[in-house]
């Protein structure tokens, strides 16, 4: 399915699409936590806790575990660490000044009252595995609420979908992928390698209530399986790593050319790229004080967050 919404930003260089709803997609505005729907249906009932403040952190702060292929490393996403953009403001105010779009009303005070999450899957140098997979589950997005201090999961999705694009990532010319549903209901990838890299999402945009967001939080779990049983399993030479962010948009309605002729969207932030293992692993963005402020929308503290933690898996 081609993504309805395609975005260019030179500075991060990432590029966002969004799929209107998935059937496997859950908003839940009004949340503080996961719903025991949400915690059954997403086949990690009982496991172990993978998620920790210190992996949210890092998974900020630190640079990239390793060089992408086939990418320029002049854009700051390219090397890390992680970026704050329009953070925790969502207005055309709060976007940066590289961000020129002809339309002035975009630049102004005017809340944007939606926001979409997505991911990046990139091949690192020296990726020489031929028959391993990408597996990823439960794609979450909170907010947390200036008016009490909760954190709402607004949205969440078991199962992903996306395309293939150019790693520069801009454009629309995209590519079906190689994906898969697992047994659990979540969705494994193949990883394209040359020029392409996977760019997934769940849960269309999703509403907020602009004036009241102090934070925002997406995350993911991801690990490598092989992608054929008959075949020589060689997850030890993948190269294979996630970056992990999310959107606003003024609303549900606003296409990217409205922000002609810029075709991007700025961003709430963007993640560093952290390697991929054959253990589930947390992948997280949070907008908080670490890693490279662009501008940075009024980011909350380390220790803030410390203290009171959206639900971690």
């Amino acid at each position: 399915m081609t993504p309805l919404y395609t975005l260019i930003r030179p500075a991060l260089g990432i590029a966002g699409a969004s799929l209107l709803l998935m059937a496997a997609c859950q908003a839940n505005p009004d949340d503080t936590k996961p719903s025991s729907k949400t915690t059954s249906d997403n086949g990690n009932t009982g496991s172990p806790q993978v998620n920790s403040i210190e992996t949210v952190i890092t998974d900020m702060s630190r640079v990239n575990d390793m060089a992408l292929a086939g990418v320029p490393s002049g854009p700051g996403w390219a090397t890390g660490p992680g970026h704050v953009v329009m953070g925790n403001d969502p207005r055309g105010s709060r976007t940066p000044g590289w961000w020129t779009p002809a339309n002035r009303r975009y630049k102004s005070k005017d809340y944007w009252t939606t926001v979409l999450p997505w991911f990046v899957v990139f091949d690192g140098v020296g990726h020489e595995a031929s028959n391993t997979r990408v597996q990823i589950r439960n794609l979450k997005v909170f907010v947390k609420r200036r008016s009490d201090g909760q954190w709402a999961l607004v949205g969440s999705s078991v199962q992903v979908s996306g395309e293939l694009y150019p790693k520069h990532l801009q454009g629309d010319a995209t590519r079906k992928p190689d994906e898969r549903s697992e047994s659990d209901g979540s969705t494994s990838v193949k990883a394209p390698g040359g020029n392409l890299a996977y760019h997934g999402w769940c849960c269309g945009k999703l509403t907020i209530d602009a004036p009241d967001v102090a934070a925002v939080f997406v995350t993911l779990q991801a690990r490598l399986i092989p992608d054929r049983a008959d075949r020589p399993d060689d997850r030890q030479q993948a190269r294979l790593l996630i970056q992990i962010g999310a959107d606003y948009y003024p609303d549900r309605s606003t296409p990217v050319s409205a922000f002609a002729p810029a075709s991007y969207n700025p961003g709430v932030g963007v993640s560093r790229a952290k390697r991929v293992t054959d253990t589930w692993s947390a992948f997280n963005f949070a907008t908080i004080d670490v890693g490279v402020q662009d501008p940075g929308g009024a980011a909350i503290s380390v220790a803030e967050f410390r203290s009171a933690p959206p639900p971690l898996e």
